[in-house]
C-alpha cells in the first residue's frame, strides 16, 4: 500500500497515533509532503524517528529547508552560544524569518543533542527530495510540497529548482497534468473553498492535504482513497 501524509510540524505523538491507525507495514510506502520540522512540540524527536524508517520518503518543505540551512550553520554552537557569531548578515535575515515560522523549537532541541546526533539530523534533512513521482494501481502521481512555479507541460520535473517547488502554491483551478494527479500540501485545505470534504481537496487532478487550521494531521491511501485523520 502507498500512503501520503500532510505537514507534521513536529507533532511526534500525533504521527505515532496516525501510524498506529494506518498500521503501516514494512512492505508499504509512505510519502511525507514536507514541513516535518518546526512549530512543535517535538520536531527533533520526530526527525530522529523518521530517519530510522526506510520506507518513509520525505519531500522538502519550506520549514525543512530553513531548518537545514540554519542548523548546518549552527552545528558547532553550544546551547548558550551567540548565534550571530555563526551567521552572515544575509543569514541573520533568514534566521529571523525561521524563528517567526516556529524554528525556535527545532533549534532548542537540536542544541541539546551531541555532535553525532546533530550530524545525523542534518544528514537526514539533506536527503529530502524536492519532488516524488509514483504510480499506484495504474494511476500516476506527482508530489511536491507547495506547487510548481513557472510550470510548463514541456518541462521535466528535474528541470525545476527547489524554490519552484517548496514555496508557492499552485493554481488549484488549473489541470497541470492531464494524465497525472498533482499532490501538494503547504496551502491549508480550508483556504481552497469547496472541496469534497472538509479535510482533503480533490479537484482538477489535484489532491491537497494540509489541516493546520483544523488542528489535525491527515493521510490518504492512494490504492483506494481511504482517508485518515488524527487530532492534535
Amino acid at each position: 500500500m502507498t500512503y501520503i501524509i500532510s505537514c507534521l510540524y513536529g507533532q511526534y505523538e500525533a504521527f505515532i497515533k496516525l501510524m498506529d491507525k494506518i498500521n503501516l507495514k514494512g512492505t508499504d510506502n509512505l510519502y511525507l509532503l514536507g514541513d516535518v520540522a518546526d512549530v512543535g512540540p517535538e520536531p527533533v524527536k520526530l526527525l530522529k524517528d523518521l530517519a530510522c524508517r526506510s520506507n518513509i520518503y520525505p519531500i522538502l518543505g519550506n520549514h525543512d529547508y530553513y531548518a537545514y540551512k540554519m542548523l548546518s550553520k549552527l552545528i558547532d554552537m553550544s546551547a548558550d552560544g551567540d548565534i550571530m557569531k555563526y551567521l552572515s548578515p544575509s543569514e541573520e535575515e533568514m534566521f529571523d524569518k525561521w524563528m517567526c515560522m516556529g524554528g525556535n523549537v527545532t533549534l532548542k532541541q537540536f542544541l541539546e543533542l551531541d555532535e553525532f546526533d546533530r550530524e545525523d539530523i542534518i544528514d537526514y534533512l539533506s536527503d529530502f527530495s524536492i519532488y516524488e513521482e509514483v504510480t499506484v494501481d495504474g494511476v500516476d502521481y506527482v508530489m511536491t510540497h507547495a506547487g510548481i512555479d513557472d510550470f510548463s507541460p514541456e518541462k521535466d520535473m528535474d528541470e525545476y529548482s527547489f524554490d519552484q517547488l517548496i514555496f508557492n502554491p499552485p493554481d488549484y483551478s488549473r489541470v497541470y497534468f492531464p494524465d497525472s494527479i498533482l499532490v501538494t500540501s503547504h496551502t491549508p485545505v480550508s483556504q481552497l473553498g469547496h472541496s469534497e470534504n472538509s479535510f482533503f481537496y480533490k479537484e482538477n487532478n489535484h489532491i491537497c492535504i494540509n489541516l493546520i487550521p483544523e488542528n489535525k494531521i491527515a493521510a490518504i491511501r492512494l490504492n483506494d482513497g481511504k482517508e485518515y485523520t488524527i487530532n492534535i
